[in-house]
């Protein structure tokens, strides 16, 4: 049986394709179909808004990658009205990217992360609530939507894999629509200041907008394109089209190349299939639920659900154990593989073992 493999954007699949030969596998247990934060048996610390589910992010889209959404037309269907209207609102768009508008970074900015999930007034706009609840932009989206996954078939291991694809495949995005720019005309200095621009503070960008300074400011970025920006995100989705894996890291800094390496090893070491010679409790917060206990560790919403008895089990191992001594006293290996993929139980090096380990048949008693 063929390994089903997380349907990433078309670009993004080609260039995971060529860096390290494949694309990971498909997290099945993060359905936006069937949105598992929004089912009680989540057991989740906050469940989702059925009528938001994770959709409270409003993605920055690169300007290659807004071009590519234009291109699409009918294809994309709600995504290129929705697209449409985030660039004539002007707010946050530059050559660079179709940006969060000012007023949305703020009230995200002084929320917190309060409103994740939950927030109907932080809902994004590329949501299509005609459908069934789905990203109208969903063949192009950007790294972080691409990428984050309320719960993963591994656990920590795969959360950390992601992480590193998604600093690998943010730092492409950043690198590709400065160097579209520059295909596109664009000089130095214009891209320079619209680089400031998004470095800034959105409480600052909000008052240059309600103070008129913005307008000035967004003709400045934009110079003889101001007025043509589908057009101009039409052009560097199709100087990236002929871009293929050779030219993208000819064209990456050293901090892209260098998180291109990170995240090759992050995706080895996620596919890698070996039990450590000894492991150890680590830190995890618990919470009773239903007659079960929950252990938090790194996620709030993917927390690892055991028997009170297993709990018990790993209790008795004062300092660390070998996997013979945990399944020896009646942990099932499915249970031990969640735990370390989580890392509930982290691995032990050889010159930190102690001596106050139990025996199997005290641990057992």
């Amino acid at each position: 049986m063929a390994l089903e493999i997380e349907p990433l954007p078309g670009l993004f699949a080609g260039w995971l394709g060529n860096a390290f030969g494949w694309v990971p596998a498909r997290e099945a247990r993060a359905s936006c179909e069937r949105c598992p934060m929004c089912s009680p048996a989540a057991h989740a610390a906050r469940p989702f808004n059925p009528a938001t589910k994770c959709c409270t992010y409003v993605p920055d889209i690169p300007n290659f990658l807004a071009g590519r959404i234009l291109r699409d037309g009918p294809a994309s269907g709600a995504g290129v009205g929705s697209l449409c209207a985030r660039i004539a609102a002007r707010s946050g768009v530059t050559p660079l990217f179709v940006g969060r508008s000012a007023y949305y970074a703020v009230v995200v900015e002084a929320a917190g992360g309060a409103g994740f999930g939950v927030a109907p007034a932080l809902q994004c706009p590329h949501y299509d609530t005609e459908g069934a609840g789905s990203c109208s932009i969903w063949a192009n989206r950007n790294s972080v939507c691409s990428t984050w996954f309320c719960k993963h078939v591994r656990g920590n291991v795969g959360r950390l894999m992601w992480e590193s694809v998604r600093d690998m495949l943010g730092k492409l995005e950043a690198d590709l629509t400065v160097w579209a720019c520059e295909r596109m005309g664009l000089g130095v200095g214009r891209i320079r200041r619209c680089l400031n621009h998004h470095a800034s503070k959105a409480s600052l960008r909000l008052a240059g907008e309600l103070s008129g300074k913005w307008a000035g400011v967004y003709e400045d970025h934009w110079g003889e394109w101001c007025g043509r920006e589908e057009e101009f995100y039409r052009g560097c989705a199709e100087v990236l089209d002929g871009v293929d894996w050779a030219d993208i890291k000819r064209i990456a800094g050293p901090a892209t190349l260098a998180s291109i390496a990170a995240a090759d090893q992050a995706v080895r070491e996620a596919t890698a299939a070996s039990w450590p010679d000894r492991v150890r409790l680590d830190e995890f917060v618990l919470r009773p639920m239903d007659g079960v206990a929950l252990l938090l560790k790194d996620s709030p919403h993917d927390p690892v659900e055991v028997t009170w008895g297993v709990l018990h089990r790993l209790g008795l191992f004062a300092k660390s154990a070998t996997g013979a001594e945990l399944t020896g006293c009646g942990i099932a290996d499915h249970d031990l593989a969640r735990l370390l993929d989580s890392r509930v139980l982290v691995p032990v090096a050889s010159d930190q073992v102690s001596d106050e380990v139990l025996p199997v048949d005290e641990a057992t008693g």
